[in-house]
């Protein structure tokens, strides 16, 4: 069988007519290498997900995991030693006791309880974002002061902890950089497996550096993922995504559509729940669901609370309402 690299994206009004899409191209290469990129919480359920959606009685050539697993399972021990999120936190102490006299605004609090720990969420998302120490600097020359400020120590932060990890160690960032790069210098390694990812509707810079690779090398890409199409709701839905993919994997992107009927309760939620449109346009859903529209949260409570208290003084029981 002749194969083109390519990366297919089979897009749904459902993350359940996603998921079926995905397993549908599963089904037509049972007997090939395919692997199931999964998010690493979920990737028994997944597994188990596959099995019974397949009819299989085992999964033999078919193998569900994380992408952090993935670059166990190709680079291994090239990887240098892998940091638990506890051990980049006392990495990041360590840099910021060295270089905390060089803070312009975090100076008083750097060696708090607690602050280390706060730097490394902010690292990991800078980081998992794509957003380089350089670009920092550059977006510094429109800042206030206070901010520039605190950008500044990020910045110090930022460059200690990688002058740190380089050479000694790696973390959860590192090692998925580090996998895109070894596809690309090893394309053999992947040249001769189906890849599929369902059920992640966010992807970081380095697990979208890995996509590219893998739709340039691998046999073939699958990833699932739901649409808002022309939903009134559409901006809660990850079109976002469909389109960063489509940007880092260029001319080698096909799509296909893989929707599911909705019955009219599940289309009235989906297509009217956060569109603020509810008051003009009732949705037709048989009665099942009620849609309101609140000016604030506090209101939203308090209409909650009426239905709860309606319910029970017509005979109702607490124990029937769930929130």
């Amino acid at each position: 069988v002749c194969y083109t690299f390519f990366m297919k994206l089979i897009i749904s009004n459902s993350s359940r007519g996603a998921y079926r899409g995905v397993m549908e191209q599963l089904k037509t290469r049972l007997g090939e290498s395919n692997i199931v990129i999964a998010p690493d919480r979920f990737t028994a359920s997944v597994e188990r997900g596959v099995i019974s959606t397949l009819k299989l009685e085992s999964s033999f050539g078919i193998d569900v995991m994380s992408f952090t697993r993935l670059a166990n399972k190709l680079v291994g021990k090239d990887i240098k030693k892998c940091l638990t999120p506890e051990g980049s936190v006392m990495l990041i102490g360590k840099v910021i006791a060295e270089r905390y006299k060089e803070f312009k605004y975090y100076g008083r609090v750097a060696m708090s309880e607690g602050f280390a720990s706060e730097l490394y969420a902010a690292l990991t998302a800078i980081r998992n974002s794509g957003i380089s120490t350089e670009m920092l600097s550059e977006s510094m020359q429109k800042m206030s002061p206070a901010l520039k400020a605190k950008t500044q120590d990020i910045i110090t932060i930022y460059d200690g902890y990688l002058e740190a990890l380089s050479g000694r160690h790696s973390d959860s960032s590192t090692r998925l950089y580090a996998l895109a790069e070894y596809i690309s210098t090893h394309p053999e390694c992947v040249a001769t497996t189906h890849f599929y990812c369902t059920d992640i509707y966010e992807f970081s810079a380095p697990e979208l550096e890995i996509i590219a690779r893998l739709s340039k090398h691998a046999m073939s890409l699958t990833i699932g993922l739901v649409s808002g199409y022309d939903n009134p709701n559409r901006r809660i839905y990850p079109d976002r995504v469909i389109n960063k993919l489509k940007s880092v994997c260029g001319d080698r992107v096909q799509t296909e559509r893989y929707d599911e009927p909705l019955s009219p309760p599940i289309d009235a939620v989906s297509r009217q729940l956060f569109s603020y449109g509810v008051a003009d346009e009732p949705a037709e859903n048989g009665g099942k669901i009620t849609l309101r529209a609140a000016k604030d949260r506090h209101d939203e409570c308090l209409a909650l609370a009426l239905d709860i208290v309606d319910k029970i003084q017509k005979g109702g029981r607490y124990k029937d309402v769930e929130v």
